[in-house]
């Protein structure tokens, strides 16, 4: 993912956040983050104020979001405490 993809998705999450028929994801402007690089993929770790999703199943649940991967297709959310959740980019990014 090119800097300016990285910049255009940054701003896509804290701005109007991710929002799919299962789940929703907005990234507030308190929260600290690092990015970093992992072979060809991009880590982004969240600390202090964690962002959440919110995962519309059965019953709705908020988790706290550690992390973003990302890699040239898509990414996952890196949950705590629960399975990760993958997506691809066209779902969002226009």
């Amino acid at each position: 993912m090119d800097p300016a993809k990285l910049y255009e998705l940054l701003q896509t999450l804290t701005s109007t956040g991710f929002k799919t028929d299962s789940f929703e994801f907005k990234l507030p402007l308190t929260t600290k983050y690092q990015i970093s690089k992992k072979r060809s993929d991009i880590i982004i770790t969240f600390s202090g104020d964690l962002p959440t999703v919110t995962v519309k199943k059965f019953l709705t649940l908020t988790i706290s979001v550690e992390g973003i991967e990302l890699d040239r297709l898509g990414g996952t959310l890196l949950l705590d405490n629960f399975p990760d959740i993958p997506f691809e980019y066209e779902w969002f990014i226009k």
